[in-house]
Formats: C-alpha cells, structure tokens, sequence
C-alpha cells in the first residue's frame, strides 16, 4: 500500500489517510467490500488527535526519545504537528515499546534484531509520522529484523495496520483477546 501516490510524506493529505478514513476502506467499498469498517465498528471508533511530529532521516534514538519526538513540533516543510481523525497507522515507538526485552528499550529504535517483539506485523508495516528533511521519505518498521526505518520514496508499496481508538463509552464483555478467543465488545 503507497503512503502517497504524489510522493509526499504529508499526512495530511496522504492517499493512504484518505482511504483509511474516507475511501474505500471507511466505506467497505471496492477492494475493502470484506474487511473495511463496517458501519457497526465506526460508531465505536473515537475520533482523536494523532501526533504528527518528525525525525530526521538516518536520525537514531531510543523508544523513549522517538515517542518524545514524534509527538514534538518537528515537521517537514509546512505540514501539520498533528490531525483529528479516526484511523492511523503504528507508530515507530509502539513498535519500539512492544518489545519483551527490557534492556531493548535503552537501545537506539534502529538497532532491534536481537529483541522480540509481539506485534504481529508484516515484514514492512507503514508507520505514522515523518521526516523533517526529506519530503518524500516515510517511517516504516520493518519487523523481520525488528529495524524502524524510512521508505525511500512515499509511493512504495508496504503492509499496512490500521489503528484505532475506542470510545470510551465500549466495554469487553467476553473473550481473552486471543485469536482463537478475541475480544466481545459492546457500548455500555
């Protein structure tokens, strides 16, 4: 899935934003007739602010310094710190945190291959953010060797995890979140 067919890493205006949220994907139209949302699902979907914060390309940090930035003010250009909307993507650092290796988090994000991770992500998993100096580049993780990375250019194909929020509002009635087992959810 492109992040962008005009090679932006605007998120704002992002071909992948735009069918997550109300494109194909939204509308369970197309392509996503069998997995987009159906109508029952957004209703339980809050609406939030996702952070929209930057880091240089080839920039290497902690998890907790990567979350620090991509919720900071650094962008590229013009484009926005942060959007109001319904579906995302991971960021870098959920990726980062989700690790079960506790000595895994003082380690630079880019430097992960030794650390398990129970994210269960394709090899290339588009990411949320940004670089602040290139305006075609966008955050990926690559999960095979557990390395945060960026696309060389915003067109290139990458799997994608929509993420969301729920309202506060919705309850787990059964289930233990397993496959086998997943989550019952009801509005209370």
């Amino acid at each position: 899935m492109a992040w962008d067919i005009n090679n932006k890493n605007n998120w704002i205006n992002a071909t992948l934003k735009i069918l997550l949220n109300e494109g194909d994907y939204f509308n369970r139209y197309g392509d996503y007739e069998s997995i987009g949302l159906t109508d029952k699902a957004k209703v339980q979907i809050d609406t939030v602010k996702w952070y929209l914060g930057g880091i240089a390309y080839n920039e290497t940090n902690t998890p907790e310094i990567t979350y620090k930035l991509e919720r900071g003010t650094a962008t590229y250009g013009t484009n926005q710190v942060y959007w109001t909307g319904k579906v995302g993507l991971i960021y870098r650092s959920d990726g980062a945190f989700s690790t079960s290796v506790s000595a895994c988090l003082e380690k630079e994000i880019e430097f992960f291959s030794d650390c398990n991770n129970w994210l269960p992500l394709s090899s290339r998993s588009r990411a949320l953010g940004q670089t602040t100096n290139h305006g075609n580049m966008s955050p990926y993780i690559q999960t095979d060797n557990m390395s945060f990375s960026w696309w060389s250019g915003a067109p290139e194909s990458g799997s994608i995890h929509p993420v969301i929020y729920l309202k506060i509002n919705i309850m787990t009635t059964d289930g233990n979140g397993t496959k086998s087992n997943p989550y019952i959810l009801t509005i209370e």
